[in-house]
């Protein structure tokens, strides 16, 4: 491949979305990282993290079975991500940082969203909850468990029908496009995509703002945290809307959104829509799960990032 070769790092978190944590320094932006395995805190470019070379690259061999297709190799990271999606979320993020100016001028209590902008913000968070590498793996480790057990069914049931036992010794496997596997399951299957978001609007929503810019992200920047994991079913939406959840995602360094299961946090209904100063406890709270739920980097806006901090229990 040639040196500097254009889309061949793909981002599976947004490059818009890391600059809200970023600064700009010699012609490019960079974050104050903690990096989880050799434990150091540097700065890091939002160009060269969270992302992946040829993750959302379609193999040629599929391609090349779905030549009638009007996709190509970058059809996914460039005509879905970088053209849609991220041209998508990147104005909603500026929408956003203009709603708090005018909440702190105006001195209200309340982030004012109308029903299609949290409508259209929960969308941007199921998908982005879905595109993420973790997803692709348990997306991929499933079709991997239950694939070969769908084929022995069909063969002997086929042996059977045809009076053929011949048929249910055949050795045949099943292969798959892992990035297309993965997009189709997930962030490309619009019912999916809508029945997250529809669930997502169903709960109560709280903005909590830091004065000091201190909301921590990751390159797992959304995390859905249960409370009742022990009387629930986990995998409901993939976790995102299960019973009890808290589900929180850091917009920009000031401001975190915190949607909460309205079914388990029933009092927390004077809570939805509520736009506030967050507390040092809940702040801590909040970073705590960034650093809990981290894969391999936690951002901050400021340095240096505090590893020290503890969890915080809220209810």
């Amino acid at each position: 491949m040639a040196k500097g070769e254009a889309h061949k790092y793909h981002h599976y978190v947004p490059q818009c979305y890391l600059r809200q944590f970023a600064h700009e320094g010699n012609n490019s932006w960079y974050l104050h990282t903690y990096i989880l395995k050799s434990k150091k805190q540097v700065k890091t470019s939002v160009e060269k993290v969270c992302g992946e070379n040829y993750f959302y690259s379609i193999s040629d061999e599929y391609l090349k079975r779905n030549s009638q297709s009007d996709i190509n190799k970058l059809s996914i990271e460039l005509d879905y991500f970088a053209k849609n999606v991220e041209l998508s979320f990147s104005s909603i993020l500026s929408g956003i940082n203009n709603r708090i100016q005018f909440c702190l001028e105006k001195k209200i209590k309340n982030f004012l969203l109308a029903e299609h902008e949290r409508k259209e913000i929960a969308k941007h968070i199921a998908i982005q909850y879905m595109r993420l590498p973790e997803v692709r793996k348990q997306n991929n480790e499933m079709f991997d468990s239950v694939m070969p057990k769908m084929i022995r069914l069909f063969t002997y049931g086929l042996s059977k029908e045809l009076n053929n036992p011949d048929i249910a010794k055949l050795d045949i496997v099943a292969s798959v496009d892992q990035v297309v596997n993965h997009a189709k399951s997930t962030y490309l299957n619009e019912e999916l995509v809508n029945t997250f978001s529809n669930q997502l609007c169903n709960n109560y929503w709280s903005f909590f703002y830091s004065s000091t810019n201190s909301f921590y992200t990751s390159d797992s920047p959304i995390v859905a945290f249960g409370h009742a994991d022990n009387i629930c079913e986990r995998n409901e939406c993939l976790g995102l809307t299960r019973y009890g959840v808290e589900t929180s995602f850091p917009l920009t360094p000031n401001l975190m959104l915190v949607i909460w299961d309205k079914r388990y946090f029933s009092k927390f209904d004077r809570l939805d829509g509520y736009f506030g100063e967050v507390t040092k406890d809940f702040l801590e709270h909040l970073n705590s799960r960034r650093l809990l739920y981290a894969k391999k980097y936690v951002f901050s806006y400021n340095a240096p990032i505090d590893m020290n901090i503890k969890e915080i229990r809220i209810i």
